[in-house]
């Protein structure tokens, strides 16, 4: 619950942040073609506010993952718990946390790959106007 609500505060404030570079022309372009406010925001803002966003929900995202290793505090069975269980058996902590941070690594790197590939294919709209304003 913790972190459902410390996540949820600051995805919060991605999509707020993300939604008010989105110019106010949009809107009005939207009413000027008869959209209601509920179709501008689905057809228009809100896919334009999805390329801003990305990137801080990457953030967000591989931030929790590495967050979850304090779950270990409160007993609930992770990758650093499943270490120590390990590590305790046969007395190799040194082993069993660098496999640890090894996981912890390669996901975040994972995931981190994952986010370029989205922001990439989201952000390929406003590629191409780029290429039509400088012919």
């Amino acid at each position: 619950i913790a972190y459902t609500l410390n996540t949820s505060a600051y995805q919060s404030e991605v999509f707020r942040s993300s939604i008010q570079t989105i110019d106010r022309g949009q809107f009005e372009a939207a009413y000027s073609i008869g959209m209601t406010t509920f179709q501008a925001i689905k057809r228009i803002i809100f896919p334009q506010s999805l390329v801003a966003a990305i990137p801080n929900l990457g953030n967000i995202f591989i931030s929790l993952i590495k967050a979850t290793s304090l779950a270990f505090a409160v007993k609930a069975v992770e990758i650093m718990a499943i270490s120590k269980v390990i590590a305790n058996d046969g007395y190799r902590y040194l082993e069993m946390y660098l496999v640890a941070s090894l996981i912890y690594w390669i996901l975040c790197f994972f995931f981190e790959r994952l986010f370029v590939v989205i922001e990439k294919k989201l952000s390929y709209y406003e590629l191409r106007e780029e290429v039509r304003s400088a012919s």
